[in-house]
């Protein structure tokens, strides 16, 4: 039972003024898919707690694979970004954060490049996860720069509302990308990962079967699992990712940023 009230890194928000509800936000509208199905566009699977170190980061984790596969999606660009870097940017530390203020912080401040700032096999503990603090120039100026490429937005999907009227506007929201959303980690029977504690997880949702149950993308193996249909889910977050029209000289100040970040690692 201890183990199953764990907190992963999901802290309950506040929903705040400058937050968005689907419909209300200026998040572009434009349906990428349909069927709001999307396992066969995933990226690959990160783990938030190698090398024995838990980091407490699954929104994090979640939020950077959501704008991985909307960026690969409609642009044909692969990223993979740094959820370590994010998660310092953003303030978070155990036991965890909020999604809109992640999402807030990669709105205006940008991320950067898995490389930059990886999870490496060097770190024993959450502390050292969650540094240098603050983050070197370099990786802050990456961040910059990737603002210049790519305008993140977020908002919730809902706010309240019986568990039908929640689904319905999951099922809308997929249509726009992969979601966000709390769940209760993890308590699995018969293939099927039961929703009966508060929300102590925040994760990816990929997709669905009506009236059977919603598929999502985790950050802890089994990386793929299934939620009953009849889950009633507290809080979801639409994100969004709009690429900007950049010059060739930006592209070369990109480069630059890594290699002065490089150096300073050899330093």
């Amino acid at each position: 039972m201890k183990d199953r009230i764990k907190n992963y890194g999901f802290v309950i928000p506040e929903i705040l003024p400058e937050d968005f509800v689907l419909g209300g936000s200026k998040l572009p509208t434009t349906v990428l898919r349909n069927d709001g199905q999307w396992p066969e566009l995933l990226v690959p699977h990160e783990q938030q707690n190698l090398f024995a170190v838990e980091t407490t980061n699954c929104i994090g984790f979640a939020s950077s694979t959501i704008w991985e596969i909307l960026i690969k999606y409609q642009y044909n660009d692969e990223r993979n970004f740094s959820d370590r870097a994010l998660g310092i940017m953003a303030g978070t530390r155990p036991p965890g954060n909020t999604p809109n203020k992640v999402a807030y912080t990669a709105h205006k401040w940008g991320l950067v490049p898995e490389a930059l700032l990886p999870f490496s096999d060097t770190i024993t503990n959450a502390s050292e996860y969650f540094s240098p603090d603050p983050l070197p120039q370099p990786i802050l100026d990456a961040a910059t720069y990737f603002l210049t490429q790519y305008e993140l937005g977020y908002e919730w999907v809902f706010v309240g509302g019986s568990m039908q009227e929640k689904h319905e506007r999951m099922m809308e929201a997929l249509r726009y990308g992969a979601l966000g959303l709390a769940v209760a980690a993890w308590h699995e029977e018969e293939g099927m990962y039961i929703q009966d504690m508060m929300a102590n997880h925040w994760c990816v949702a990929i997709g669905y079967v009506k009236n059977q149950y919603w598929l999502i993308k985790d950050s802890y193996p089994p990386f793929i699992k299934k939620i009953p249909w009849n889950s009633d889910f507290a809080f979801s977050m639409r994100y969004s990712a709009t690429r900007k029209i950049i010059s060739s000289s930006l592209t070369k100040k990109w480069r630059c940023f890594l290699g002065n970040y490089f150096k300073e690692l050899m330093k």
